[in-house]
């Protein structure tokens, strides 16, 4: 189940999405996801779904990064900016996922919503399984180790006297 802290999303829930495409945003994240959301291809075989301001704050920071010479930032546009729709829910908080997106992440009529902080990662339900089964915890340690790894080095070197 997917609750909110604040406007920080967790959690994970299975829902629906009807033969048209329409998926009816849960009720614990209509708050943090606004009267407007984004969708877009995910990194893995996901959509990412997130209010305008963080799409605002991801396509800030492409922005700043790109250059139209750049090979991968041409490619980081057409898949997460070129590809994305802005939604408004209807009065019944539903929204219609474009055929283009379900497609292109598998999405049937079963899918797992993830709420990941400021975006909710929308999965077939079947790959979601494949994909969190087939995670090691040696996966999730080095990936963790990862990450913070480099917080702490940070943390450190700002603590520690000027030589």
């Amino acid at each position: 189940m997917a609750d909110t802290l604040g406007s920080f999303m967790v959690g994970t829930s299975s829902h629906t999405i009807d033969p048209d495409g329409r998926f009816i945003i849960p009720q614990r994240m209509r708050r943090t996801l606004g009267n407007s959301v984004v969708i877009t291809r995910g990194i893995e075989d996901c959509l990412w779904m997130m209010p305008e301001k963080a799409f605002e704050e991801m396509v800030a920071q492409w922005k700043e990064l790109q250059s139209p010479w750049d090979q991968s930032s041409r490619v980081v546009g057409r898949r997460f900016i070129g590809q994305s729709v802005i939604l408004e829910p209807d009065r019944n908080s539903r929204i219609v996922i474009p055929q283009h997106l379900r497609e292109a992440a598998g999405l049937s009529e079963n899918i797992v919503a993830v709420a990941i902080g400021d975006r909710v990662e929308l999965w077939s339900a079947k790959k979601w399984a494949s994909f969190d089964e087939s995670l090691t915890q040696e996966e999730v340690q080095a990936a963790v180790d990862r990450m913070f790894s480099g917080a702490r080095r940070e943390e450190n070197a700002a603590e520690a006297p000027a030589a």
